[in-house]
């Protein structure tokens, strides 16, 4: 499960009670990523300016709407 906030990126697990949490302000990049142990094409990535790449499968129509919004946030971040 992706959550986007007006500060961060949550992504919560489905079978764990992992929480990772990005800080809107380090992320770089975002778009299209394949991962070949999850052969799909619902993964999105996020580069963030720590150097890491982080890759989240969404569920099928949603993907454009999250590169759209992560997009919308990192340009609005840089103004």
């Amino acid at each position: 499960m992706l959550i986007l906030t007006n500060q961060r990126l949550i992504f919560k697990a489905t079978f764990s009670s992992k929480i990772e949490e990005i800080p809107l302000a380090s992320i770089l990049t975002s778009g299209d990523s394949f991962n070949l142990l999850i052969p799909t094409g619902n993964m999105i990535r996020v580069c963030t300016r720590d150097g890491k790449t982080h890759q989240f499968l969404v569920v099928g129509k949603q993907k454009e709407d999250w590169k759209r919004a992560l997009t919308n946030v990192v340009y609005s971040l840089r103004s």
